[in-house]
C-alpha cells in the first residue's frame, strides 16, 4: 500500500528507455473516490508541461520512481489530482474532520483507507483515524459512511 502523499514528487521513469522523463504532480482518483483514474505528472524541459498517465500505463508504483509504459496525454479539464485537506462528512452531513491523506493499493490502484484528521488538538492527543468506508461527493467532500471504531470527537 502506498500514501498518496509519499507519490507526489517521486520521478516518472519510461519503461522503454528507462529515462527519467519528470516528477509525479499528483494523484487524480475516480468520481466516486474509491480507484485512481491516474498521475499527473510534470515533465522536464520548458515551460509548465503537466501530462496524464492513466492507471493502465503504470507499470509499477515504486519506493523511488514510478515506472510508466510510453503513453501520456494532456490533463482533460475533468481531471483533477486528489486534493488534500477534503472536509470529511459523517453520514448525517455534520462536519467531523478533514481527509489529509489515503491509502492506495497499487497492485489494483483502488483506494482502501483515508487518514482522517479531527483537528490539531485531536491530531496530537490521539492521532490521526484510518477509515474504510467512505464515499467522495460529487462537492468533492468525503463522506464517512461506518466510522470503524474511530471516536467521533464530541
Amino acid at each position: 500500500m502506498k500514501r498518496i502523499t509519499k507519490l507526489a514528487g517521486l520521478p516518472v521513469v519510461m519503461e522503454k528507455t528507462g529515462k527519467q522523463i519528470g516528477r509525479v504532480h499528483g494523484v487524480c482518483l475516480c468520481a466516486d473516490g474509491q480507484n485512481v483514474e491516474g498521475v499527473l505528472i510534470s515533465l522536464f524541459g520548458f515551460g509548465n508541461k503537466t501530462r496524464f498517465v492513466e492507471r493502465g500505463n503504470i507499470l509499477v508504483f515504486g519506493e523511488v520512481s514510478l515506472l510508466i509504459k510510453g503513453h501520456v496525454q494532456r490533463p482533460g479539464a475533468l481531471r483533477s489530482e486528489a486534493p488534500p485537506n477534503l472536509e470529511v462528512l459523517s453520514i448525517e452531513g455534520k462536519k467531523i474532520g478533514w481527509m489529509t491523506d489515503a491509502l492506495v493499493d497499487e497492485s489494483d490502484g483502488r483506494v482502501r483507507a483515508v487518514e482522517i484528521s479531527y483537528g490539531y488538538f485531536d491530531d496530537f492527543t490521539r492521532g490521526r483515524q484510518w477509515l474504510q468506508d467512505f464515499a467522495l461527493r460529487p462537492c468533492g467532500v468525503i463522506a464517512v459512511l461506518r466510522e470503524s471504531g474511530a471516536q467521533n470527537p464530541g
